[in-house]
């Protein structure tokens, strides 16, 4: 074999070599590179998984904290809500009041209660639509849910009345046309003085004015107010019992006018009262 032959062998077969030897240092940096990808693309899903839980619980926790309040909101129903924080594992007495004990446990769990009660979707349908009538949504709240959805269902639909529990209600309003029905819970139960008051009233209005005074007394705690008989929204889109009452009526110690001694019934509103 000439020398040439020979050179041209030897220098094709070292050409052969650097390029295997090339190509497999290539290929194992391309097989690190996609490695080292593959590891990023994963590391950066699992970062967004994290995120995206710690947002979940953040917002989670905003919504739990959103609903807390220094005090149980007016209307809320106490005694439910006692029983609610004692499965939670607190140890309240389960009497309606809203004591020491029971406004740190509403602190503590208020949100979550409140958040428990947002569960059905129909019914947080019908309050978000009566709220939208000038409703209050804690006062919505203290109405039995079917109710609740019956109303906000024939209100949204235009209605004039609408039917529940056997009794007819004015869509409008939600008041009862007729006798109040079983569905009403507060119905039979007796009200009392929230504070150290509560004043009575000949209509479900709270005017004081020189013309149309509706104020007819007062009941001092710790005195039972009256026995619920039905109930309507005022003008003030505020909660107003009727009541049968049980105490014979003081005079205003704050100088309202209009103290009738001989009343019989009277109406009382939401915030100043306390139901059992």
């Amino acid at each position: 074999m000439e020398n040439s032959t020979k050179k041209k062998l030897i220098i094709g077969g070292s050409i052969l070599v650097v390029a295997g030897v090339g190509g497999y240092f290539l290929w194992k940096y391309l097989k690190n590179k996609k490695e080292q990808q593959e590891k990023e693309k994963q590391a950066k899903a699992d970062a967004e998984k994290a995120a995206a839980e710690a947002s979940a619980n953040a917002n989670k926790q905003s919504y739990s904290q959103s609903y807390v309040a220094s005090s149980i909101p007016a209307g809320t129903d106490i005694l439910d809500f006692q029983k609610f924080a004692n499965t939670k594992g607190e140890s309240l007495k389960e009497d309606g009041k809203s004591g020491p004990k029971t406004q740190a446990a509403w602190v503590k769990l208020g949100g979550d209660y409140q958040k428990s009660k947002a569960s059905d979707p129909m019914l947080e349908s019908a309050i978000a639509h009566l709220v939208t009538k000038g409703y209050k949504d804690a006062s919505l709240r203290t109405l039995g849910k079917d109710f609740v959805i019956a109303w906000g269902t024939a209100n949204k639909a235009g209605l004039s009345t609408f039917n529940y529990g056997g009794k007819t209600y004015d869509a409008k309003t939600g008041n009862a046309t007729t006798v109040a029905t079983t569905g009403e819970t507060a119905i039979g139960k007796i009200a009392y003085p929230l504070g150290a008051y509560s004043n009575v009233r000949s209509s479900a209005s709270a005017a004081s004015g020189a013309f149309d005074n509706t104020f007819i007394g007062q009941i001092n705690s710790p005195n039972a107010i009256g026995k619920i008989k039905n109930f309507t929204f005022g003008t003030d889109k505020k909660r107003w019992y009727e009541v049968d009452l049980l105490t014979p009526l003081a005079p205003s110690t704050a100088g309202l006018l209009g103290h009738n001694q001989y009343a019989k019934t009277g109406w009382v509103r939401e915030d100043t009262i306390t139901i059992k």
